[in-house]
């Protein structure tokens, strides 16, 4: 196993990048005139992967594909024996793109958001943040599923407007799927953040920094909203330590484990 590049854990790819290796990698595309679309992943994302082939070929076929999540990193650097890297918010992987962006003249966009207001405060917050940033287009969509008609009209929309960067927010797997799907059409390299938009304009507030690097932004995410988060890490949680218990003793005694398969 080489020490960087995609690998797997539990079925889901994971990247092993470091948070600036992945930042200047997204910008240096973005620079070059690129195609694609990235993937911040998770537990949640890794119960999802198991799940639902569509969803996980969604992260395979990804330009990148790298774990916010603390849990997953000090999972998969057990699971494969190398040192774990940190994990950042996803809202503040977020910020260091906008900046990078904002130094090289990338012009940025944002699809995603609850509304037009929530689209609006986070576009003040990155141009206040990043004050040479290049917002060339902001989007809230409907819930509802877009109409074939109103996508490719979205994607027009998107690309006259000359983003080079453009970050989506609609949730997870919506949003990787999109993205997926939508990669051939749209001029541009899309960064799939998810609840990064509602941090980032001030509607949600993010766990501190002690509490994400023990791993446990989980249950500050579950304390903050326990009606929408509640059952999601009920039902997750459990099933992802079973799953990963099993994998490795699959690895610490694969000899035993052909054996009682003849």
């Amino acid at each position: 196993m080489t020490e960087n590049g995609p690998h797997r854990l539990l079925g889901l790819r994971v990247d092993r990048l470091t948070t600036d290796e992945f930042a200047h990698q997204v910008i240096e595309r973005s620079l070059r005139g690129e195609r694609g679309y990235c993937c911040i992943t998770n537990v949640h994302s890794c119960i999802t992967a198991r799940d639902s082939d569509k969803f996980r070929d969604a992260i395979d076929k990804a330009t990148v594909a790298i774990p916010d999540s603390t849990i997953l990193q000090w999972a998969y650097a057990l699971r494969f024996g190398v040192k774990p890297n940190c994990a950042q918010h996803g809202a503040d992987i977020m910020m260091q793109l906008c900046d990078l962006a904002a130094t090289a003249s990338i012009p940025i966009g944002f699809y995603g958001g609850k509304d037009d207001a929530l689209i609006k405060n986070l576009s003040l917050h990155i141009q206040t943040a990043c004050p040479r940033s290049k917002i060339a287009f902001a989007y809230a969509p409907p819930f509802r599923p877009l109409t074939q008609k109103e996508n490719d009209s979205l994607i027009k929309d998107i690309n006259r407007s000359g983003v080079r960067l453009l970050f989506v927010g609609i949730g997870c797997p919506k949003q990787e799927l999109w993205m997926a799907q939508n990669t051939k059409h749209i001029n541009a390299i899309m960064i799939g953040v998810g609840a990064a938009f509602d941090v980032n304009a001030g509607v949600v507030r993010p766990s501190p920094n002690w509490v994400h690097k023990i791993g446990l932004e989980w249950l500050f995410r579950v304390a903050k909203e326990p009606k929408r988060l509640t059952k999601r890490y009920i039902t997750t949680g459990p099933r992802f330590l079973c799953l990963l218990l099993t994998d490795w003793i699959s690895a610490a005694f694969p000899q035993r484990n052909r054996a009682t398969t003849k």
